[in-house]
């Protein structure tokens, strides 16, 4: 069933580190962000058809409850990743996949 979502996944991982490499002379950094459920209208219309309100989606265990930190990400948790990874603090970091998923990947 999820066969496809995670192979392009890897495929996002995969092709991080391989540009990286490329970039890397030019002084170019290449990361991923890879975030887990976020807050959106796509998340809220999944939620809504399985019959949750966001405080509900939280917890539930096909949303908010799958991650350790046991609730959705916000959007602007996902931007401040970015911001971040684009900002000279980051200036030492490529080749890297961000996880912003609220500890799901560890689980």
């Amino acid at each position: 069933e999820f066969v496809t979502y995670n192979a392009s996944k890897a495929a996002i991982a995969s092709m991080t580190r391989c540009l990286a490499l490329d970039m890397a002379p030019h002084g170019i950094r290449v990361n991923a962000v890879c975030p887990g459920t976020v807050w959106t209208p796509v998340v809220e219309k999944m939620a809504s058809d399985e019959g949750l309100d966001r405080d509900a989606a939280e917890t539930h265990p096909d949303f908010g409850g799958a991650h350790m930190l046991c609730r959705l990400a916000e959007p602007r948790e996902i931007a401040n990743a970015i911001c971040f990874l684009a900002s000279d603090e980051a200036s030492f970091i490529t080749a890297e996949c961000l996880m912003v998923d609220g500890g799901y990947a560890a689980k």
